[in-house]
């Protein structure tokens, strides 16, 4: 399955699965960057291309810290919780200020649009590692190489580090990550096609999912993958080292 997906890749360019959160800020969470832009428009003999340019870039900052406090993290959590955590307030608004500029844009009619990108990855290290597991001495090793949950036309809305169901409300994955890759690794990305370039990141024999039921922060899996899904993978290595692909759309 995963060579007809790396096929169809090559024969189409799959957009990145990115989420319009208002403000001028989207959520790529295929790259988990968020994106925030604002423009400014040139009037007048004063208004030079520099002057434009650092109209647009003024107030940025704010923006990004505005629209950074909303990304979904967990069930019932964002980044504007953890902001209230004396644990990690300090070091994700630190890290909330790491913005930079990812394009500008010059239009024919004098109006400039500065696009500021911030690394989510880099926002979300301390809750990363707030989270993490310690990697035990001996774990499962099972020839797959990642895991592919389909959860398309189920309405799912992204998060950072969502929660794994059976149909029975169990557990098979809290959405943490092993202590050594918590602070390189996401613990899943989101690809609107399974066509996506991005798809080889979970490896060339992937397990493939279905999820039935999506609520918040969580996606429950259909019954039977549910019973593949811990048979393959309870107790590996590879839940909790970031290749988890989640396919979402209509």
């Amino acid at each position: 399955m995963i060579v007809i997906w790396l096929a169809l890749a090559l024969a189409q360019d799959p957009e990145d699965f990115r989420e319009d959160i208002g403000g001028g800020a989207v959520v790529n969470w295929t790259t988990l960057t968020l994106e925030v832009s604002n423009s400014a428009q040139g009037r007048g003999v004063g208004a030079t291309r520099k002057v434009v340019e650092a109209s647009a870039r003024n107030g940025l900052g704010d923006q990004v810290q505005s629209a950074v406090a909303g990304v979904r993290v967990a069930s019932e959590l964002d980044v504007n919780e953890l902001l209230r955590d004396p644990a990690l307030s300090e070091r994700v608004e630190s890290r909330s200020a790491r913005w930079a500029v990812g394009a500008t844009h010059y239009y024919a009619s004098g109006r400039i649009e500065v696009i500021a990108e911030l690394d989510l990855l880099d926002v979300l290290k301390p809750y990363n590692e707030h989270v993490q597991h310690t990697r035990p001495q001996v774990v499962r090793e099972p020839e797959l190489t990642g895991v592919v949950i389909d959860a398309r036309g189920i309405g799912a809305a992204p998060v950072w580090a969502p929660v794994i169901l059976a149909p029975n409300e169990r557990v098979l994955w809290d959405g943490g990550l092993w202590h050594d890759v918590a602070v390189s690794t996401a613990p899943v990305f989101w690809l609107s096609d399974p066509a996506h370039p991005a798809i080889v990141r979970v490896g060339q024999d992937p397990l493939i999912v279905r999820a039935e039921e999506s609520g918040d922060g969580t996606l429950v899996l259909e019954y039977m993958d549910a019973v593949r899904f811990r048979t393959a993978l309870e107790g590996s290595d590879i839940l909790r080292s970031g290749a988890i692909a989640i396919i979402v759309g209509p």
